[in-house]
């Protein structure tokens, strides 16, 4: 039997204590899926599980018995990766690697010359191509290096958590609290340019079938998994459908004190549906947020951005509702996107406040390997970047020193200027949000900053600006 190891290495989550990572879902699901196939369940067996970022040197001598390892690249783990599939073909030259994930740039046709190591690449959905490789692999017909099926329009596959895949794993790390992914539905009907997930998707959603969400969620109770990740990109699109699986989810809190929180992507156009699955969350006290995605609030950018965001009036009306519940609302903003000025941003900064919203979270503009911007607008707009590493570290720690020096330190490239936004206003912009997210988001100035707005018709950037 040839063995395989799934590779889908991250970091800790959650404040240190609890010791939480994630259940390697990616890989897991991979592994169930191609199992199906009699000639895989015939001649492979699953050797072991990467779930998170050892020592990469002690990994490759763990992993370097394996016949096969199929790797997942994403940008937090894509450093580690390609190190450790580096190193690993240096101990077993005769080791066939398997390659996927968002964060691997697959257009690039040198990409074979860079990583030699990296024997296939799988573009997309993984769990037909995977499926191939393994069986060309089996039969000695393996002889293209890249592969991409059609996406999978029905969703019957087996889930990794009910196969048993992660028993083992689980029984052999009792310290962990363990955090499940629980995907319902795959896609977006987006294709804004900064992401890489709508047009990797082209813009088509479809569904897992309900009967296996409905036993995950059982088994996620019975093995007291107190948190939940959902890998929706617009959790309450399918308003009947997301309310029903929101009630199991509620459900099962009600009757096994399981979950206790919740991530989850809601709906871009958040709506009514978002505020009533709430309000179901938070009567049986399951932490969520309500996070409204405006990431700019400029018409222009927004056409740029090829993204259609909320009207500003039926935005307030979202705020009046999640007033009326008492549901925390929070906003996104991602600065740096191509057309914004300083002047458009402040005005967009303006609107926010004006809807009613107090809790601002604010990004600066990453370009990911795989979204449009990076090709398409990355000229045109005149991108200055810079690398980045305290998205994935907390600086205070010697770790991320230490992972530079190996050549693993997981970095995100950041947006420092474009052709609408110098270096200087990106500066200002920053230091300025930042003083109103501190001042008006924290309380200082928001209950005199309202009453003057409210009765004397006075501007909140004006405000906040003198203020600065």
């Amino acid at each position: 039997m040839l063995k395989v190891g799934l590779i889908q290495p991250n970091f800790q989550t959650g404040p240190k204590h609890l010791n939480s990572f994630y259940l390697p879902y990616t890989v897991g699901l991979l592994w169930s899926y191609v199992k199906q196939s009699p000639t895989i369940s015939e001649n492979y067996q699953l050797y072991d599980m990467l779930f998170r970022r050892d020592n990469v040197h002690e990994a490759v001598e763990h992993y370097r018995h394996c016949d096969v390892v199929l790797v997942s690249f994403y940008i937090w783990s894509s450093k580690y990766c390609f190190r450790f599939c580096d190193l690993l073909k240096k101990a077993n030259p005769d080791i066939k690697i398997l390659a996927g994930g968002p964060d691997l740039d697959w257009r690039d046709k040198e990409f074979f010359n860079k990583y030699p190591y990296i024997d296939f690449i799988v573009v997309g959905e993984g769990e037909i191509a995977c499926e191939k490789i393994l069986e060309d692999i089996t039969n000695g017909t393996a002889t293209k290096r890249i592969y991409q099926e059609p996406r999978m329009k029905d969703l019957d596959i087996p889930s990794p958590y009910i196969a048993g895949i992660f028993d083992e794993l689980m029984a052999n790390h009792t310290d962990i609290e363990w955090i499940p992914t629980l995907e319902t539905d795959r896609g977006c009907p987006y294709a804004c340019t900064f992401c890489d997930w709508g047009s990797a998707t082209a813009s088509k959603m479809f569904q897992i079938y309900f009967e296996r969400i409905e036993t995950e969620l059982e088994w996620f109770a019975d093995h007291k998994l107190p948190f939940l990740t959902m890998t929706n990109s617009n959790f309450g699109i399918y308003k009947d459908r997301d309310m029903q699986i929101a009630e199991l989810i509620t459900n099962s809190k009600k009757t096994t004190g399981y979950p206790s929180g919740i991530s989850v992507s809601y709906a871009k156009n958040s709506n009514r549906t978002i505020v009533e699955i709430l309000k179901k969350f938070d009567e049986v006290k399951i932490q969520t947020g309500f996070v409204l995605s405006l990431q700019t609030g400029d018409d222009d950018v927004l056409e740029i951005i090829k993204r259609k965001n909320l009207k500003i009036n039926v935005l307030s009306d979202i705020v009046a509702l999640a007033n009326e519940h008492n549901i925390p609302l929070l906003t996104e903003l991602i600065v740096g996107l191509p057309g914004e000025t300083k002047d458009t941003w402040l005005a967009g900064l303006e609107k926010v406040l004006q809807s009613g919203i107090t809790q601002l979270d604010v990004f600066k503009l990453a370009l990911l390997v795989n979204a449009p911007m990076m090709d398409a607008q990355a000229d045109e707009y005149e991108y200055k970047t810079f690398k980045s590493y305290d998205y994935f570290y907390d600086t205070n720690e010697q770790n991320i020193l230490s992972e530079i020096d190996q050549g693993i330190g997981e970095n995100i490239q950041l947006v420092l200027s474009n052709k609408t936004m110098s270096l200087t206003d990106m500066r200002y912009v920053l230091k300025f949000t930042w003083f109103l997210i501190g001042m008006y988001s924290g309380g200082v100035s928001r209950f005199i900053a309202d009453y003057l707005h409210k009765n004397n018709d006075v501007n909140y950037i004006e405000l906040h600006t003198e203020m600065f």
